[in-house]
């Protein structure tokens, strides 16, 4: 399947950012999908950050995915979508009343890429 990737760097003022589309199978797992943007990606400081920081992956227009999925399929990955890579966790605040807590604790937030 084709991905568009999307890198954002927001804590960056955007200077980092970075576009491009990737092939991959969508039985793979997500360190593979790792592997494969930090292989596209040109900027060598921006590659650097991706690799030491805790970045999320977001499918563009959808929900965040618990990291428990073990394939791109599994995690709602489709031919064509947008994911965007960034260090920005964005929780979904629909159904957050004031008495919850913010913050999901079983990483509920988006995907994470190991550090």
């Amino acid at each position: 399947m084709c991905l568009h990737i999307t890198i954002e760097t927001p804590e960056l003022d955007h200077k980092l950012n970075e576009s491009f589309d990737i092939e991959i199978g969508s039985n793979q797992r997500l360190k593979i999908l790792m592997q494969t943007i930090l292989a596209q990606v040109q900027n060598f400081e921006l590659r650097k950050l991706v690799q030491k920081e805790k970045m999320y992956i977001y499918i563009e227009g959808k929900e965040p995915v618990a990291r428990k999925s073990k394939s791109l399929a599994e995690m709602g990955v489709k031919d064509g979508d947008n994911l965007i890579v960034t260090t920005e966790m964005k929780l979904p605040f629909d159904e957050i009343s004031d008495d919850e807590e913010p913050f999901a604790t079983d990483g509920n937030g988006g995907l994470m890429f190991p550090p």
